[in-house]
């Protein structure tokens, strides 16, 4: 009888555990449905799309800009470095250009 009774008091407690696990995984199973949904209803909302499409066109505007301005700065110091000119400081502080 004894031995019988330690064996129902273990498989009580098994039992115990396995549906506290169980409910805890039941929980966070709501909760990641919900994530989900609030997730999916971000991702389909037609004014948030548009503002990553603008956003895409900004930036994608914005590299062009760089581009173009990279070019600039290279059309400018090309020549430059060509003639190896180097600024000079005179003695009043101004900024002199002279070949080296």
């Amino acid at each position: 009888i004894d031995e019988r009774s330690e064996e129902l008091q273990k498989l009580r407690k098994k039992t115990t555990v396995t549906v506290q696990v169980l409910t805890h995984l039941k929980e966070k199973l709501q909760f990641v449905q919900k994530e989900t949904e609030v997730t999916n209803h971000l991702v389909t909302n037609p004014i948030l799309k548009y503002d990553l499409e603008l956003s895409k066109e900004k930036l994608e505007m914005t590299k062009d800009k760089i581009d173009v301005l990279k070019s600039n700065f290279t059309k400018i110091a090309s020549p430059l470095e060509k003639a190896q000119v180097s600024p000079m400081i005179s003695k009043r502080g101004s900024t002199v250009s002279s070949m080296a």
